[in-house]
């Protein structure tokens, strides 16, 4: 797609309104701070944590042409991060301690949580793992980064800000669809 060890940062987010049963997810992907793709979309009757693996699901779609290249994922959701991603705790000791990432623990219990209750989201995160690994067969480097949340001060939130935008910006499409006003805050329907 860009050639051999380019840096690839993307930046994924979900959203939902409960009381009005829809979420959205985006994503934005960046080369040298220039954003070069994205998309989003409203979904009706969704969580915010099944916005969240949407938005990476997609974005992976996205990057599938990519081979060789190193890519850097961007997201506020520590639910994603710590279902895709392994981690490490510093100790006081000063050691690191590594976390096996929660979909490795799910396929190995059987698509059971450690309380033996089923998965939440095993479809997405079936597709969201298989994205993944295609991406790592292709020689890419994967490596995750949780930011901070919307408007709060930390590294790459412009690009976080985006991604929320962009969420923003699909569900006042989908409200202005059904003919509701929506300030980013308040809908007034019609009734």
């Amino acid at each position: 797609m860009l050639g051999k060890f380019c840096t690839i940062e993307a930046y994924t987010d979900g959203a939902s309104k409960l009381k009005y049963k829809i979420g959205a997810w985006a994503y934005s992907i960046c080369v040298d701070q220039i954003e070069i793709s994205y998309d989003y979309r409203c979904i009706e009757n969704a969580t915010n944590n099944q916005m969240e693996i949407s938005a990476l699901i997609e974005c992976f779609k996205a990057l599938q042409q990519c081979s060789g290249e190193i890519i850097n994922i961007c997201s506020d959701s520590k639910y994603l991060l710590n279902g895709i991603s392994h981690s490490f705790t510093s100790l006081s000791s000063g050691e690191l301690e590594f976390h096996i990432r929660w979909i490795d623990k799910w396929k190995s219990n059987g698509w059971k949580t450690l309380e033996n209750k089923e998965v939440s989201n095993k479809e997405l995160w079936i597709e969201l793992d298989n994205l993944y690994n295609n991406l790592l067969s292709k020689n890419n480097k994967i490596e995750f980064f949780h930011v901070r949340g919307h408007g709060k001060s930390g590294i790459n939130i412009v690009g976080n800000d985006r991604v929320d935008l962009l969420c923003n910006i699909a569900m006042k499409k989908y409200f202005d669809n059904k003919g509701w006003k929506w300030n980013g805050k308040k809908i007034k329907t019609k009734d």
